[in-house]
């Protein structure tokens, strides 16, 4: 951005999950987590592609198990879904 911020991801360990059962989201309840995500960031969002992200993760030699694959899809669209209505990343890890 004209910043010179820009988003990249984290891996904490527990990034693709084989299941949504129990994850926590500790930065649910942050100050920042209630304010909006910026019309770039929506951009960001939206332009984010999942079946793109899987392929890119197999030509790098990473083979994710279906069931974690499954889990970034619907994540992804969720997040999709979601910062297009307008909810902060609070009321998406609410969901």
């Amino acid at each position: 951005g004209r910043s010179g911020l820009r988003l990249v991801p984290i891996d904490h360990g527990y990034a693709l999950p084989h299941s949504l059962e129990d994850v926590c989201f500790e930065w649910e309840f942050w100050p920042q987590a209630q304010v909006p995500y910026s019309h770039e960031t929506r951009l960001y969002i939206a332009a984010i592609d999942a079946e793109s992200d899987v392929q890119l993760l197999r030509a790098q030699g990473i083979e994710l198990q279906p069931s974690s694959e499954r889990v970034l899809r619907v994540c992804t669209t969720l997040l999709q879904k979601a910062a297009a209505l307008g909810c902060c990343p609070a009321d998406i890890a609410g969901m």
